[in-house]
């Protein structure tokens, strides 16, 4: 089961909200998710291979031009040569990136030639999640409801913020028709508390969401077949907040520090740049942005590893440190099939993006070709 709740927890709930729907429309019936399955891979197969096919015509169609401007203009030799160095560089990118899309295709199938039952797993795994989300439909007002409290705290917080910037005394400066707030240490800490309680409490929303749908989609797993799971979601919500929020909270808190190292090393980049120290000495710049890869890198693995342990928690009621270390053991053990079921994802999400992108397109030319207020 772990597994199954894997393919639904993201960071962001609006993108398990798009998740969600994208997979009960896909696999409305349990036998069309193989289908789906094996279609889309074999579209993203065909994708590669055609848009390698499209770079090689360009080649070839550059090096057609190339001959016949050097036929047609001898007497400017100079001009000609610098154009020919040119389109002979352009020629040559073309024929490179389509050898190398080719060589990606061909890799993709002996890939999926050797890991066809792993795909397979993957291919079962997506039809319990579409069965989860045809039996527990309520899941699909996890995400919304939560982004409502997520956005009335943002609303909530902003005002309180600007009180407290105010809370300081105004000093008057020459030449100026605006004034400058002075704090005190106090409201300057307080303020500093302030902001990383924003960042705490919005990775708390998201670990939140997280655990009710892994806990949801647990509850059903493991729920009696004949009689169905009974308010898989609103247990969910009550363990979440009963048993296991400090866990939450605990996870949240560790996002919340890695984010305030991140904006106090660009505060330091940003000053290093004002005060000219960047221009005097470039390792320092190469430093700080090695630093800021860095830390981005060690945040998206914390979030993974959170991931993986609110997963645990929902299924076996372990405490954070020792859900994690299970979760990590399990996709450490497991690599290929949790890449094929995530990368499986991911394919059905950039088709989704695509189909949604052309609608929309089709939508927009069909109303500015057709309604006589847009064509005058």
């Amino acid at each position: 089961p772990g597994v199954v709740i894997f393919l639904f927890n993201d960071t962001a709930p609006t993108e398990i909200y798009t998740e969600q729907i994208v997979g009960s429309v896909r696999c409305v019936q349990e036998t069309g998710a193989g289908v789906v399955v094996w279609v889309s891979i074999l579209f993203l197969l065909l994708a590669i291979g055609f848009l390698g096919y499209l770079c090689y015509q360009k080649a070839k169609a550059a090096q057609t031009n190339s001959t016949e401007v050097n036929t047609a203009s001898d007497t400017v030799q100079t001009s000609t040569e610098d154009n020919n160095t040119d389109d002979e560089r352009t020629r040559k990118a073309l024929e490179i990136t389509a050898y190398i899309l080719w060589g990606l295709d061909v890799f993709c199938i002996l890939a999926l030639c050797c890991l066809y039952h792993r795909i397979q797993l993957a291919i079962a795994v997506m039809k319990s999640a579409a069965l989860f989300i045809i039996d527990v439909p309520t899941s699909l007002a996890v995400p919304p409801i939560l982004s409502f409290f997520l956005f009335m705290y943002y609303a909530w917080w902003i005002a309180t913020h600007v009180f407290i910037f105010t809370l300081g005394t105004n000093e008057k400066l020459d030449g100026w028709p605006i004034g400058k707030i002075k704090w005190t240490e106090e409201i300057r800490y307080m303020n500093y508390f302030h902001c990383f309680g924003f960042l705490w409490n919005n990775a708390l929303f998201m670990a939140l969401s997280q655990f009710v749908l892994a806990s949801s989609c647990a509850i059903w797993y493991f729920s009696d077949k004949e009689q169905g799971a009974h308010k898989p979601v609103s247990k969910s919500f009550w363990r979440a907040f009963r048993y296991h929020f400090g866990s939450l909270a605990f996870g949240s808190f560790i996002i919340a520090i890695i984010q305030t190292v991140r904006i106090i090393l660009e505060y330091m980049h940003q000053k290093a740049k004002e005060s000219g120290a960047i221009k005097q000495n470039k390792l320092l710049e190469y430093l700080f942005r090695c630093l800021k890869c860095c830390l981005a890198c060690f945040e998206r693995f914390i979030r993974f590893i959170n991931k993986t342990a609110y997963i645990q928690i929902a299924i076996t009621g372990k405490n954070f440190c020792r859900a994690a270390k299970d979760g990590f053991q399990i996709v450490w053990n497991n690599p290929l099939r949790f890449s094929i079921v995530s990368g499986l994802g991911e394919v059905f999400n950039f088709i989704g993006k695509c189909s949604i992108t052309f609608i929309s397109t089709l939508i927009g030319f069909a109303v500015v070709t057709n309604f006589e207020y847009y064509r005058s």
